[in-house]
Parts: structure tokens; C-alpha cells; sequence
């Protein structure tokens, strides 16, 4: 790995914009609950959450991306070095807060019963011990193959062009693979790493062609754009028919949210890029919030558990203060509750990293 590269600045505002979104979507997600469907206030937060769906594959994308830089296609990867950084800044993390979430709902008495073998490994390997830990999965299998994509990409170097017919590709028969042969037996296609072949195949290329972002931008950011508002808006509206009684064809749908994530995801990394050219107070924080991004995703359900239990919505204008005050306290406790542990000696069994 090339460790004399300079960082990515951009990329902490990318994190932080993504952490936000995370957070937006969880908290939306309750007054979807509670409001009674087909009123105006239900369809803005629906449409605010399917829009905020981004978060996830934009997150991968990144993590492709650092890495495929940090590396650089020259680079060469030492196997065992490589994956005892990974178990260390992630695997164990994971195993860590995935016990700490299912203690906390084995205490409130959602889990009772002795788990079975199947529970264990969908907990421990595909990140259901609680709604948030399959992303710690799929970066999981990600880094698992990442020396191999390496080896193919040193080899090829394929250009954007090709990548994205690669891509395309690829993204389309695991659909299908999927639809008919993997979903029936194991209906947790969100904690596959295919599922997200295209915005991470993306975030790749960008992290190896760097030098190349400017020329993109420059020549292809209205296209990008275009493609990102039309994708997200059929994206938006094809859920809110799905709301509505409709039947859909889930394969375009499918698709068209994959495409919108890595359109509005590239759109959001060179926003960040501005805002750190611009430097802002407002880029320092978002900044900031990037800088904590990964504590404030394992923490934040917690957050949004207690608030739930302090402020119980009914009516309308009690959704809107659950949801704009809850945004506010839930990102400052998980904010300042990463920022401390990450000071003492749990920060690398919580978080991957030496102690700041």
C-alpha cells in the first residue's frame, strides 16, 4: 500500500453527508409508522426516506474507493497483513456490537429462547442481530474478495466505459440468480455483497483514477446529474405505487435504485469536494460528523431506541417535533459518545482503531 498519498479530503464531508442520511432514514421510518397512509405528512416522509436510500451503497462505494486509492494499481497486497487490518478494524467490531445489541434485546425481552445454529450464523455472519449490522457484513465479504478484484484490475485496468458494461452486467445476472434460486432459501438479499456490485465496482474505478476526476466531472457531471434526478424520481414514485395497491416490475425498480445510489453518491463526493475547496464552517462540520461516521452508525439505533421511550408521537405535530428534535439528539449523544470512547481503551474492540 502506498502510504505517501495524500488524503481524500472530500471524503470525511462524503462520510458525513452519508451518516446523515443513515440517521434521516431511521428516524423517518417512525413516523411512517405512526401517521395513517395516503395523508399528505406520510407521503413527504416516505418520499424523504426512499430518496435518503443512498446511504448505505454510498458508504460502500467510499469504502471501495479509499481502498482502491490507498493501494493504487501499482500496489501490491500483502494477504496476511491485509486481512489482519481488516479483522481488526472490522470483523471484531462487528462481533462486538453484534453481542452488545442482542444483550440489549435479550434485557427488554425480545430474544428469550436459546438461539438455534441458523440464528447464530445469520447474526454473526450476515449482520441480523440487529437492523443496522448487515452493512458490517457486506464491507466484511467485500475486503474478503478484495485482493482478488485487485489482481484483475492490476491485470486489466479496464476503462470507465468498460467497467460500467462489466458492472451492468454482473449487477443484472445476480438479480436473476438471486430471484430464482438464492431469495426462496435465504430472503436477505441486502446482506449480500452482489447486491451491490454496482456502486462498489464504481467506487473502485474512481479510487484507482483518481487523476481521471476532474475530466469526469468537467464532461460528464450534467449526464450524471440527469441520471440521477430521473432514476431517483422513478425510484421515489415506484415505492410510493407500491404504497398505493400497485404491483411493479421489481426488477426495473431494483435496478433504477442502483443506479440512482451511485449517480447521487458520485454527485455527493464532488459535492464534498467544494464544500472542502470553499472551506466552510459548514464542511468543517460535516466533516467532522464523517470523522465519527462509523461510531455514529453502531450507536445511533440505541439513541433512537431510548428516544423512542422518552417521546412516543401521536398527532401529526408531535411526528414532526419526534422527528427534528430526535435528528438533532440522537446525531449530538452518538457524536459525543464516539468522540469519548474513541479516547480510551475500547476504542479498538468498538471501533477498529488505536486509542485517540
Amino acid at each position: 500500500m502506498n502510504n505517501n498519498k495524500g488524503k481524500l479530503k472530500e471524503i470525511q464531508s462524503t462520510r458525513g453527508i452519508a451518516i446523515l442520511a443513515v440517521v434521516l432514514i431511521h428516524i423517518t421510518s417512525i413516523p411512517l409508522e405512526v401517521l395513517p397512509a395516503g395523508v399528505p405528512s406520510h407521503t413527504v416522509y416516505t418520499g424523504i426516506n426512499r430518496a435518503l436510500q443512498f446511504a448505505v451503497p454510498l458508504f460502500l462505494m467510499v469504502s471501495a474507493l479509499v481502498l482502491a486509492y490507498g493501494i493504487g494499481t501499482d500496489g501490491a497486497i500483502k494477504w496476511r497483513d491485509f486481512y489482519r487490518k481488516r479483522w481488526i478494524r472490522v470483523v471484531v467490531p462487528f462481533m462486538v456490537w453484534t453481542t452488545l445489541y442482542l444483550s440489549l434485546l435479550f434485557i427488554t425481552g425480545h430474544v428469550g429462547k436459546v438461539p438455534t445454529l441458523k440464528e447464530l450464523l445469520l447474526w454473526y455472519g450476515f449482520g441480523k442481530g440487529f437492523y443496522h449490522l448487515y452493512f458490517l457484513s457486506v464491507v466484511i465479504q467485500f475486503y474478503l474478495v478484495f485482493p482478488f478484484l485487485h489482481v484483475f484490475w492490476y491485470r486489466y485496468r479496464p476503462s470507465l466505459v468498460n467497467t460500467i458494461i462489466i458492472l451492468a452486467t454482473l449487477q443484472v445476472a445476480f438479480y436473476w440468480i438471486n430471484r430464482m434460486y438464492l431469495y426462496p432459501h435465504f430472503p436477505y438479499t441486502a446482506s449480500l455483497l452482489p447486491s451491490y456490485i454496482f456502486p462498489i465496482g464504481v467506487g473502485l474505478w474512481l479510487g484507482y483514477n483518481v487523476s481521471a476526476w476532474n475530466h469526469l466531472w468537467t464532461r460528464y457531471r450534467v449526464l450524471i446529474g440527469i441520471f440521477a434526478i430521473l432514476s431517483g424520481s422513478f425510484y421515489v414514485q415506484q415505492y410510493l405505487a407500491v404504497l398505493a395497491g400497485h404491483r411493479i416490475n421489481t426488477f426495473y425498480f431494483q435496478m433504477v435504485w442502483l443506479l440512482y445510489a451511485t449517480t447521487i453518491g458520485i454527485c455527493i463526493i464532488f459535492l464534498s469536494r467544494l464544500l472542502q475547496q470553499g472551506a466552510c464552517g459548514k464542511s468543517a462540520i460535516i466533516g467532522k460528523i464523517g470523522e465519527l461516521s462509523f461510531g455514529i452508525y453502531l450507536v445511533h439505533p440505541f439513541f433512537l431506541m431510548l428516544w423512542q421511550r422518552v417521546f412516543s408521537p401521536v398527532t401529526a405535530n408531535e411526528v414532526h417535533l419526534f422527528t427534528c428534535l430526535g435528528l438533532v439528539i440522537i446525531l449530538t449523544l452518538s457524536g459525543l459518545v464516539t468522540y469519548g470512547l474513541e479516547r480510551t481503551i475500547l476504542a479498538k474492540p468498538l471501533y477498529g482503531i488505536i486509542r485517540r
